[in-house]
């Protein structure tokens, strides 16, 4: 059996990335983005037991292919704590009523 360099492993696992993020971003639900997301899973839990790489590795390709894709992240986490202190107008019965998901608020026209 040949031995093939690390870095064509590598260069399919992004393609795999690819097409997957690529379904991901066009709506795809279901089977075919759960099959492309399983076969990219299955990939790197290949790569992992033959001992080409990593699970840090893979975790540093993964967000760097997912940066390259798909952009920066764009939802800015806001610390509870810092806010509070920051403006004595919030308090945190106020910031837990914001954080609450909309279903659980019981507003009308929404199931419970």
């Amino acid at each position: 059996m040949s031995h093939i360099a690390a870095d064509t492993w590598l260069a399919t696992l992004r393609r795999l990335l690819a097409e997957a993020f690529a379904l991901h971003q066009k709506g795809a639900a279901g089977v075919p983005l759960g099959r492309a997301y399983g076969a990219a899973d299955g990939y790197m839990l290949a790569l992992i037991d033959l001992g080409i790489t990593n699970p840090k590795e893979l975790s540093a390709l993964v967000a760097d292919e997912r940066f390259r894709l798909l952009g920066p992240a764009t939802r800015i986490l806001i610390d509870k704590d810092a806010m509070i202190d920051s403006d004595s107008r919030l308090d945190r019965a106020e910031l837990a009523e914001e954080a609450r998901p909309f279903r659980g608020r019981g507003d009308a026209g929404c199931a419970a």
